[in-house]
């Protein structure tokens, strides 16, 4: 009787323990506010494709990132025109709440590394400024993953992090440590599991 109970715990603890491969694709708009001695607020469009791996509740995700805007503010004279280009990787840990219908709360915690790229142009002043820089990043998040099949899920998120970069020209003068003091950005992912 002993080693019949045994044998069922084992085999249910070997099947909770049987991890489950996942890939999927993400787009979503993000917007950081950056502190540089005046606040400059920047939207921008990201996607992704990205790789996880399931243990029932829990899943570990990376997940390489290219964020894109193009902004332009002012008069015909003195017209700024704005192109920020950012490339991250990260690493997020999820855990599943319990599923609701084929609805599943979800929260998660990330961190990553970011390159920025951010180029300038005033034409009215014959101005352009070509910069880029590396920073770090950490976050926390939210959503629900609706079900379609044991396969594929729909994912729908909000996070909120902290970005941190020194960003400089490419002629390597003019140094500016850049301090996003909020990050935000809303998801919409596409998930496939083996």
């Amino acid at each position: 009787m002993l080693t019949s109970l045994s044998a069922i715990l084992l085999a249910t603890a070997a099947s909770a323990a049987e991890p489950k491969f996942y890939i999927g694709s993400n787009i979503g708009s993000m917007s950081r506010m950056f502190d540089t001695g005046s606040d400059i607020a920047i939207n921008m469009l990201a996607k992704s494709l990205f790789v996880g791996i399931k243990f029932d509740s829990l899943r570990f995700e990376i997940d390489p990132t290219i964020s894109y805007s193009k902004n332009a503010q002012g008069d015909d004279i003195n017209k700024i025109k704005t192109t920020n280009t950012d490339f991250g990787l990260a690493g997020t840990v999820y855990y599943d709440l319990p599923k609701s219908g084929f609805m599943t709360p979800f929260v998660g915690v990330s961190a990553g590394v970011k390159m920025f790229g951010e180029k300038t142009d005033v034409p009215g002043m014959g101005v352009t400024r070509d910069d880029d820089g590396i920073g770090y990043s950490v976050g926390v998040q939210g959503g629900i993953s609706l079900s379609a099949s044991e396969s594929w899920n729909f994912d729908i998120a909000l996070a909120v992090g902290y970005v941190s970069s020194t960003i400089k020209d490419k002629l390597g003068v003019n140094p500016m440590d850049v301090d996003t003091t909020i990050a935000t950005d809303v998801s919409m992912k596409l998930r496939y599991t083996f």
